[in-house]
């Protein structure tokens, strides 16, 4: 979704990214910086996150571990106007 020539991003002053059409500028949505946090996900959905994810997140404590020190990596969440998007089939 975000490597993509097709979308053009500007990161604003709050640390969001605002996702615009690259032709039109037309407004497709944000990526937010509060997404769940690395350590609160399993092996299995970490494998499917794309290395394409705007790496956006902050650190933050992790309250599952004895000595409260491990930090992780908030994820991204995507808020997308779906009203915007177009999808044609793959030949």
């Amino acid at each position: 979704f975000i490597a993509t020539p097709r979308v053009s991003l500007k990161r604003e002053w709050d640390g969001r990214i605002e996702c615009l059409c690259a032709s039109c500028g037309g407004h497709l949505g944000h990526v937010f910086p509060d997404g769940p946090t690395r350590g609160s996900l399993d092996e299995k959905e970490l494998e499917n996150v794309p290395e394409t994810d705007p790496k956006i997140g902050y650190k933050v404590k992790s309250s599952n571990e004895e000595n409260g020190e491990s930090e992780f990596m908030r994820m991204p969440r995507f808020c997308v106007n779906g009203v915007a998007l177009s999808f044609e089939a793959c030949e």
